[in-house]
């Protein structure tokens, strides 16, 4: 198969070793800033939702549990959570409408 290839984002250097993340990473759909300094692989959202509902409580609260949340609220107020690819969770203290705009923006 060879050495993966690697693509500059943002100044970053990536390495995908996954033809479709590749292909993410060319349509813009690469890291997407979430505040504070952090940001997201934007082609492994699955998906993005606000906090406010028992079933999303009781999916950050299992995931927790086993070890697969990601608090990128940094102590701030959570107002979105975003599901990844890979089953991880993601609280944020930006609104999900904020995470969809950012996302729409990569993707132009």
């Amino acid at each position: 198969m060879g050495a993966p290839r690697q693509v500059a984002v943002d100044q970053t250097t990536v390495t995908a070793d996954r033809p479709e993340a590749l292909l993410a990473i060319q349509r813009g759909w690469g890291p997407l800033a979430v505040g504070h300094g952090a940001a997201l692989a934007g082609w492994r959202i699955v998906a993005v939702a606000s906090v406010r509902s028992a079933p999303i409580e009781r999916l950050v609260r299992q995931a927790a549990e086993e070890g697969r949340l990601l608090d990128l609220s940094f102590g701030r107020r959570v107002r979105s959570v975003v599901v990844l690819d890979s089953g991880h969770v993601a609280k944020l203290a930006i609104t999900p409408e904020t995470v969809l705009a950012r996302w729409r923006g990569a993707e132009e």
